[in-house]
């Protein structure tokens, strides 16, 4: 490999097998990092990404404001994508789509996305309003910019499911909207890697399904928006156990006591 690459992993290596303590977000983080840098597990402490449930609630006067803002009826189903672009690549989904699904399934598809105004997102949001042109679908595509996390929850509450690909390398990681889509009860359908830590938060949590090809996951869209979610306004099964294994409070709390404690040595 070329010498940055071995300078990259030396100082992985170092900082990892030297450090006087290693927080991570996950389980399969601290496995990793154990059975890669050699550290022992003492050294290591699981702080999840938190969910803070006063921002994010399923909201049906913010669901019915934000549906009649974009002229979507009550029998239309929302598609949610919220993210960064790139990474995640949900340009994808429209290549896995055409209009003869969205009009069946009378789908909608809602994105709210953090983008910037650098060439390489808008070279993707210019893809993704081509696709949807070229399908005949633009009236059914809405993009919503830079939305304050503050006033997410209209938009989760808006919508009948969330999806959320993630990179076959994110193996180890937990998509921090997984926890806000299920906090606000909204049924996922993630694509990535089975048996990771986003698969396994899914079957623990019955907040959805994880699928590892786009093809399987749109059929599986198709499936939840088949059925109909009545109780998501009163069943919190799903948000409950979100706010009680990853609330933003509980993760704040356990790294302050680790600072305290390591502050004592």
């Amino acid at each position: 490999g070329s010498w940055k690459h071995h300078l990259y992993s030396f100082f992985d290596f170092f900082t990892h097998r030297f450090s006087s303590h290693i927080t991570t977000l996950t389980p399969l983080d601290e496995e990793l990092i154990s059975s890669r840098h050699g550290v022992p597990q003492e050294r290591i402490t699981i702080i999840p990404n938190g969910f803070d449930k006063s921002v994010l609630f399923f909201d049906p006067a913010k669901r019915k404001k934000i549906r009649d803002e974009l002229g979507i009826f009550p029998a239309e189903k929302v598609v949610l994508y919220s993210g960064s672009l790139g990474d995640e690549k949900i340009e994808m989904l429209f290549e896995h789509i055409s209009k003869p699904w969205v009009v069946e399934n009378k789908v909608h598809v809602l994105l709210v996305l953090a983008a910037e105004e650098n060439s390489f997102h808008q070279k993707i949001l210019s893809e993704i309003q081509k696709k949807a042109s070229e399908m005949d679908i633009e009236k059914r595509v809405h993009i919503r910019l830079n939305i304050p996390y503050s006033h997410i929850r209209a938009y989760f509450s808006a919508a009948d499911v969330g999806l959320a690909p993630i990179p076959p390398a994110w193996r180890t990681c937990l998509p921090v909207k997984a926890l806000d889509y299920a906090g606000t009860n909204l049924p996922i359908i993630g694509i990535g890697p089975e048996n990771g830590s986003f698969d396994l938060f899914l079957k623990k949590s019955k907040a959805g399904v994880l699928y590892p090809t786009w093809e399987l996951a749109i059929a599986g869209v198709a499936r939840v928006l088949q059925k109909r979610n009545d109780a998501r306004a009163t069943d919190r099964r799903v948000s409950d156990y979100v706010q009680e294994n990853f609330s933003r409070s509980m993760s704040s709390a356990k790294m302050i006591q680790l600072l305290e404690k390591i502050n004592e040595k």
